[in-house]
């Protein structure tokens, strides 16, 4: 970490070089309080999210509190010496009980301390800090400490001449001759107390529990699930520089990470396949990623092309908003408004036709009897009118895929969700095409795709008119609906969740961006929640207090 803020009480700049309670400026010696939670706020985030960067990699970042803006380096490095940039040899840290090390190199005095109650509140999981400037500690008792010095400064008084003994404990200090008080300039003042620098001083972090620690994120495109009930997760803390993949399990522990999968996040989706693959893919990108659903490996990738005159209908994603891997493992998408299938070699299957297993070349049976609609020509870009889900009836070929969600039911039933309206339609569908039942969905706000557990029953995560947010559930033939989870406003566990992914046996896993999670067992009973659900609960209550308290 390398860390400055200002005074707030001279507005000079303040180097925070340790991890402490409060810090005294050297040029007004003002106190300044960092509390937990300003700590917290501070690095506690961005040390989670440097857990995931490579050896030697950093990031700056400005920081805005009330009453301080914090400038901070933070990454992830080996500790090291501050002077000689030596490493700091690993039985180091095993010998901590001194409270220092002496550089093997330049005999540099390097600062190690344990873990105290203030830092544990900051990070539970801190072991060691390392490199900080031991000066800086018990300040809150003692202020500004007193160099050592051989034998006192003399400075003549300017009022009357006489000479005074300045040890540098005080800046105002009082002639005792005439009584006046000198301040003393800045020169002399630095003499005793040198301008402080920021410094690179470092956190040890636990590692025993870091399996159990889920990556941060920040955008979230999308999440699935898989027949065992482990989670998968497209994430993003910037941009394509730091897009992931990765899962974890129903113990809520990490199971793999992907860092090496340069996607933008806008537009990314993926989707779990009956044989445990992981099928991504991006609207702007014309191929198909397929991973393993253990551990994160790369399968293959069904590579797009654009069609010519003797490969007009080639696999080719691009412009793609939905994906789906059906039962028999086809791949059903929609492709600038078009339903298209795939067989998972890439080649072009019948839309809505029964495929148990790849028997026939792509388009032999449309070609030989007109019909399986698996020559489609796919139209270049969205821009034709198409239907929305209440619009479409049995065997539909386009629909509009800005707002439209598809998921595959454990139920092997697909479901199609309106997201665009407050009259969206949430429809059932066989795989041959038939439209089983279409409901009308009590929600005004939809982001989810939809998911149907192995009974059947239909989980949609939305927000009504006055966004409150719910977890609503169809039974399974679409005739009676229940809400299952209420808003935080109505006393319910939910507040700003989007996403939704559901395990088979109906664990309930809300997200959002900004490392928004809860996870809700089949008897809607909470076994996890985030950090940053709490806090969004606790603003989303306070928000609405304020509105209550404005209106009367």
């Amino acid at each position: 970490l390398e860390i400055k803020t200002t005074c707030h009480g001279c507005g000079n700049p303040i180097p925070i070089n340790a991890l402490i309670e409060e810090i005294y400026c050297d040029t007004c010696n003002c106190k300044n309080v960092l509390s937990p939670k300003l700590w917290e706020n501070l690095i506690s985030e961005n040390l989670t999210n440097a857990e995931n960067f490579e050896d030697g990699e950093g990031q700056n970042s400005k920081i805005f509190t009330g009453e301080y803006e914090f400038s901070l380096l933070y990454g992830k490095q080996k500790a090291r010496c501050p002077k000689c940039k030596t490493t700091i040899p690993e039985e180091a840290f095993n010998n901590a009980d001194t409270g220092n090390y002496i550089c093997a190199k330049c005999s540099n005095n390097i600062s190690i301390r344990k873990s105290n109650d203030f830092t544990t509140q900051i990070l539970p999981s801190v072991r060691l800090i390392v490199g900080e400037d031991a000066n800086r500690f018990n300040t809150h008792v003692e202020g500004i400490k007193k160099p050592v010095t051989d034998k006192p400064v003399i400075f003549k008084c300017p009022a009357c001449g006489a000479n005074l003994e300045i040890d540098g404990s005080k800046r105002m200090i009082e002639c005792k001759f005439c009584n006046s008080k000198v301040y003393l300039p800045d020169d002399l003042w630095f003499e005793f107390h040198p301008v402080k620098t920021v410094d690179r001083w470092y956190v040890l972090l636990d590692e025993s529990g870091k399996a159990e620690k889920l990556p941060y994120w920040y955008y979230l495109p999308d999440v699935a699930a898989d027949n065992s009930g482990n989670i998968y997760v497209a994430s993003a803390h910037e941009g394509r520089e730091d897009f992931i993949v990765w899962s974890f399990g129903p113990d809520m522990k990490t199971r793999w990470v992907r860092k090496d999968i340069k996607y933008d996040y806008d537009d990314t989706g993926i989707t779990v396949t009956r044989d445990d693959k992981l099928l991504l893919w991006n609207k702007k990108k014309r191929s198909l990623h397929v991973l393993s659903c253990s551990d994160g490996s790369d399968v293959t990738i069904i590579k797009g092309i654009d069609a010519t005159a003797e490969n007009p209908y080639p696999f080719n994603l691009s412009g793609c908003d939905a994906l789906l891997s059906d039962s028999d493992n086809t791949i059903l998408a929609i492709i600038n408004n078009t339903f298209v299938r795939f067989y998972n070699d890439g080649s072009r299957a019948p839309v809505w036709k029964t495929v148990s297993e790849k028997g026939e070349k792509p388009g032999f049976f449309s070609r030989l009897f007109g019909g399986g609609n698996s020559e489609i020509k796919v139209p270049s870009a969205d821009s034709d009118w198409a239907p929305c889900v209440k619009e479409i009836g049995d065997t539909p070929k386009r629909v509009d895929g800005d707002s439209t969600k598809i998921n595959l039911g454990y139920d092997n039933y697909i479901y199609m969700l309106d997201t665009s309206s407050s009259d969206g339609m949430l429809a059932k569908y066989s795989r041959e095409g038939e439209q089983v039942w279409r409901k009308l969905i009590p929600l005004e706000s939809k982001e989810c795709k939809p998911y149907a557990d192995a009974k059947g029953f239909v989980y949609i995560l939305g927000s009504d008119n006055d966004n409150k947010t719910k977890l609503i559930r169809f039974s399974p033939d679409g005739k009676k609906v229940d809400v299952l989870l209420n808003d935080v406003l109505d006393g319910g566990p939910l507040s700003v969740e989007e996403l939704l992914a559901v395990s088979p046996d109906g664990t309930i896993y809300a997200f959002k961006f900004y490392n928004v999670l809860k996870v809700f067992s089949p008897d809607l009973k909470i076994k996890f929640e985030s950090d940053r659900s709490k806090e969004e609960d606790k603003e989303k209550l306070a928000d609405y207090k304020k509105k209550i308290e404005a209106e009367e």
